[in-house]
């Protein structure tokens, strides 16, 4: 699993990570509502393997946004902490995994910047974001590991640099969407 959200396509799904605050949440929001995509998860994300790679499924009914995300959507809501948003599309069978996106603001870039990473960079992304359970074994580590070194190869990773304002949000939604979509 990762601390991630996640959005379907027809060619496959993007997992989207970062730090909290980086708007994985608005990002698939935006991706779903005004991208064609559909919703498959939010906050922890299941990826789980059917033989020939990495598949991410349908398991929540709503995205976790912010009353100023909420508001950028249309939704009103009272709420000052995060609340519920149901999404327009709800994806109903599991999606190949496209890519991971680590999303990350950075002010001195112009518009939205998309680019793959790889090696210690991307293996370090899914580290940051995997939500590891123990049993409290001595395998646990190694097993870890093994799950994040699988997911690494099997997976195309990429960082999405934007200024942190909802403008460069629709830049880099549309930006990811062309790209999924080999547009």
């Amino acid at each position: 699993s990762l601390h991630a959200s996640a959005v379907g396509f027809p060619c496959g799904s993007v997992v989207l990570v970062g730090d909290s605050g980086v708007g994985k949440s608005t990002t698939a929001m935006a991706l779903v509502e005004r991208h064609g995509g559909t919703f498959l998860a939010d906050d922890i994300v299941p990826i789980d393997w059917d033989g020939t790679g990495p598949v991410v499924s349908p398991v929540d009914d709503s995205f976790w946004l912010n009353a100023d995300a909420s508001a950028w959507f249309g939704v009103r809501t009272a709420a000052k902490e995060k609340s519920a948003c149901p999404p327009r599309a709800r994806a109903v069978a599991p999606e190949r995994l496209r890519a991971i996106v680590h999303l990350a603001f950075d002010e001195a870039v112009e518009g939205a910047e998309l680019k793959p990473i790889s090696g210690r960079d991307a293996f370090t992304v899914l580290s940051c974001a995997h939500a590891c359970y123990s049993a409290a074994g001595d395998e646990d580590p190694l097993r870890n590991f093994a799950t994040r070194t699988r997911l690494a190869g099997a997976t195309k990773v990429f960082r999405l640099r934007r200024r942190q304002t909802l403008e460069t949000l629709t830049l880099a939604a549309r930006l990811l969407e062309e790209h999924v979509s080999g547009r």
